[in-house]
């Protein structure tokens, strides 16, 4: 059934405001009437039109307390429901104290006349956040902070686990994943150890073979090359296809006088790096990350028996890396 956005508003302020003439505590936040039971006092007052018929003792005093619970509950769907601007932390304490408070009460009546109603009120509070925001942990220490004490720990771990267990598949915030190895927000927390545990010869039919040049070669030569391939850095190897080093176009190259004079002279063995290591097909990805890290290096050679296979570039790992690791329904 479609409704007008115009009228959709409407019809839920008036479901609000006919429930909130009868019962006025079920509108707002409902920090106030919180701090009203967690004083001891009673949870409505004399203002709604309902207000007189509650007495606040016995089983009238729990159904009370169901009652705004659920008068709250639709009160804030109607106010979410119909594009009105409402939170859902506040609304779900209240839900959750409220519930805590009509079992408080009636466990006071039936079981232990001495019995702290205000416990109860506050462990309901913690384990009702806790199962529909799907978060135990922040249910248990928030309720904990809020009084100063780790009294009502081990109850708030009960409940507040036994209402995660039972709402799990439930939550009020719908993009929510089920596990941090799913959040986006904890990506890089969860999987930062991949690049460890793989090894190149896992990946050697990544390895590339493009910027690859021999150290007899001009470098003018390289220079011209290197403008058609898009290339920095090249593997330098020799007649043997055996590594020798790295030339950086970053770092070395013929200036405009030495083009003239000496651009016949200058090999690229002349310029070589031989001090930039290699990797081996028995090295981690993370290894070979940290070299090209550690070095400023577009790309690493790999060595396997003294015979030059191939290079991977920077990027190469990148991709290797979400390619594996990054979570297949979250879009880029």
């Amino acid at each position: 059934m479609k409704v007008s956005p115009i009228i959709k508003p409407a019809l839920g302020g008036i479901v609000v405001g006919t429930i909130g003439l009868f019962l006025p505590e079920t509108i707002g936040s409902g920090a106030g009437v919180l701090q009203v039971v967690l004083d001891g006092k009673d949870p409505v007052g004399n203002q709604g039109i309902f207000s007189s018929m509650f007495e606040s003792k016995g089983l009238w005093l729990v159904a009370l307390f169901f009652i705004l619970a659920g008068m709250k509950i639709l009160t804030t769907s109607f106010t979410i429901g119909t594009g009105g601007s409402a939170g859902m932390f506040g609304p779900s304490l209240f839900i959750g104290g409220m519930l805590g408070g009509g079992v408080g009460t009636l466990a006071k009546i039936f079981v232990y006349p001495d019995l702290s109603v205000t416990s109860f009120i506050l462990v309901g509070m913690g384990a009702f956040y806790a199962g529909v925001a799907s978060a135990p942990i922040a249910g248990m220490i928030m309720i904990c902070e809020m009084i100063g004490s780790y009294v009502l720990l081990p109850p708030l771990m009960v409940v507040s686990i036994l209402t995660f267990v039972l709402s799990h598949k439930l939550s009020l915030y719908r993009a929510q994943k089920e596990n941090r190895f799913q959040s986006p927000a904890h990506f890089w927390d969860m999987n930062r150890d991949f690049l460890e545990e793989i090894q190149v010869k896992t990946w050697k039919s990544r390895l590339r073979a493009i910027a690859v040049t021999y150290d007899h070669i001009l470098l003018s030569k390289i220079e011209e090359e290197a403008l058609k391939i898009q290339a920095s850095d090249y593997v330098v190897i020799d007649r043997n296809n055996r590594y020798l080093g790295i030339l950086s176009l970053r770092k070395v190259r013929h200036t405009l006088e030495s083009r003239d004079v000496i651009a016949n002279l200058i090999t690229v063995g002349d310029v070589t790096d031989i001090s930039v290591p290699f990797g081996k097909p028995e090295d981690t990805l993370a290894a070979i990350l940290k070299i090209l890290i550690d070095r400023d290096m577009d790309k690493i050679a790999i060595v396997e028996g003294n015979q030059f296979i191939g290079y991977f570039r920077f990027a190469d790992l990148m991709k290797i890396y979400f390619e594996n690791i990054f979570p297949k329904n979250i879009k880029s």
